[in-house]
């Protein structure tokens, strides 16, 4: 699943202090730190730092969450993810992330009620209805 800050996030939201050096092979020449594009391991590593930093930011976790997934990293993924919708249980897409990061763990009842919860909130989401009716064997 595709998670909307990517890059950007790496340029704007982290700025090295005054002569403070940012993480290796992450500098663009002025002490701000930056990923190349493609960079998802850099970007996990950013956003995870960041959503550890501000634990109750949902976004983060959920940023987070969908980084570490794309990357196969499952169990610190539904951690993030778990976050984001304690913190935000009102937010479909960080339903779908969570219910996808479980279902790759094979965490296939659990999967299933984030989505469940996700229909909830928004009943003719097409992602959920379609994952879930995989499942189902639909």
């Amino acid at each position: 699943m595709p998670w909307t800050v990517k890059n950007e996030l790496c340029t704007q939201v982290w700025r090295a202090p005054e002569g403070a050096s940012p993480p290796p092979g992450r500098s663009d020449g002025d002490g701000q730190a930056t990923a190349a594009a493609g960079d998802q391991q850099g970007f996990a590593q950013v956003t995870s730092i960041l959503a550890d930093a501000f634990p109750f930011g949902a976004l983060l976790q959920f940023e987070t969450a969908a980084a570490l997934i794309e990357l196969g990293r499952l169990r610190e993924a539904v951690r993030y993810s778990s976050r984001a919708v304690e913190i935000e249980p009102r937010v479909v897409n960080h339903w779908l992330v969570h219910a996808h990061g479980l279902l790759l763990s094979g965490r296939t009842d659990e999967g299933r009620a984030a989505l469940q919860r996700a229909l909830e909130l928004e009943p003719t989401n097409p992602t959920a209805l379609q994952v879930l009716a995989e499942i189902e064997g639909n």
